[in-house]
């Protein structure tokens, strides 16, 4: 479950303010974000996130992470239509272990510091970033270490592309991946393996899918989906701030980098399902029911999701 307050125009100068807060069984994470999308009159964007996640196994799998840290960036358009955004993040983690936690888990035990650099190139071509109707996204993005334990570098790609045909109906066709490696054959941070983003395997439990150690779910190496998105706009044609929406979202996560024992869990995960994204005058409220048609032995699904602060 999650919630966020946003202000779009702090003290009247279009700097945007947000926090959020989301909550699990065993996890809480929140994060403040402050982005103004002209620092000093230079048309540059400067964000700032400060972010704090909590998350407690120690009953279930003998251990308890604390991740603590700040990021800041900037974002602009470096050519026609492709935009640039860095960013440096520093974290302090902590990982406690007890006598029940994996040998892999207590391996990694203790109080560790991370810096990283991170970037992403974005070419947008769609005809506009809200209700989007027409054209193409395409994002590489790219995670390199600074300073960190496990040296772990990320790649990522994704794409979009929408059309809208003459009955109205808008559809999107999504690609997303992404893998992590250490370079210096180390193992990947429990905190720094891979997990599928809600948005793209709804009806799944958020961090309950993939390769799971002795019931914990540790992550992967490698994420990959491919999402399909149509709007409805036959369903409720008189209320404007009401999308209705059908989706099917196809997945998998899979890789284990530090045990030849754990089941890699490379299997098809895929669901589809109906959603309501209602814009309300204290932010956007989301509805989704989804029914799995794939998944892999245990996954953790949910045929229910509702989200304040976040569209569909």
């Amino acid at each position: 479950m999650g919630f966020s307050v946003s202000e779009n125009n702090f003290l009247g100068k279009g700097v945007k303010l947000s926090s959020s807060i989301r909550l699990s069984e065993t996890s809480v994470k929140g994060n403040f974000t402050v982005n103004n999308p002209n620092f000093n009159y230079t048309g540059r964007a400067l964000n700032t996130n400060i972010e704090s996640l909590t998350t407690d196994k120690l009953k279930d799998s003998g251990y308890k992470n604390t991740r603590t840290g700040v990021s800041i960036g900037t974002y602009f358009e470096e050519y026609e239509n492709l935009y640039f955004s860095p960013k440096i993040s520093v974290f302090s983690e902590t990982i406690d272990t007890d006598s029940t936690a994996s040998a892999a888990l207590k391996k990694q035990a203790g109080t560790s510091f991370e810096s990283k650099f991170s970037y992403a190139l974005n070419y947008d071509l769609r005809d506009k970033s809200f209700r989007t109707t027409d054209g193409i996204k395409s994002v590489f993005s790219q995670t390199i270490p600074i300073f960190t334990d496990d040296a772990a570098i990320t790649n990522g790609y994704e794409i979009t592309k929408w059309h809208q045909f003459d009955n109205k109906i808008t559809t999107d066709l999504g690609f997303y991946t992404r893998a992590i490696h250490s370079l210096n054959n180390k193992d990947v941070k429990l905190s720094s393996r891979l997990s599928l983003p809600k948005k793209r395997l709804r009806g799944f439990q958020t961090g309950k899918v993939g390769p799971s150690d002795n019931g914990d779910y540790v992550g992967g190496n490698y994420a990959m989906t491919l999402n399909f998105n149509s709007t409805l706009p036959m369903i409720l044609p008189s209320f404007e701030n009401i999308d209705f929406k059908y989706f099917l979202d196809v997945a998998n996560l899979w890789g284990v980098d530090y045990s030849d024992t754990v089941d890699e869990s490379s299997s098809i995960r895929s669901s589809t399902g109906v959603g309501i994204s209602w814009f309300t005058p204290v932010g956007p409220l989301s509805f989704t029911l989804a029914k799995n048609l794939l998944k892999a032995d245990g996954d953790k699904t949910e045929s229910f999701q509702f989200n304040l602060g976040t569209t569909f």
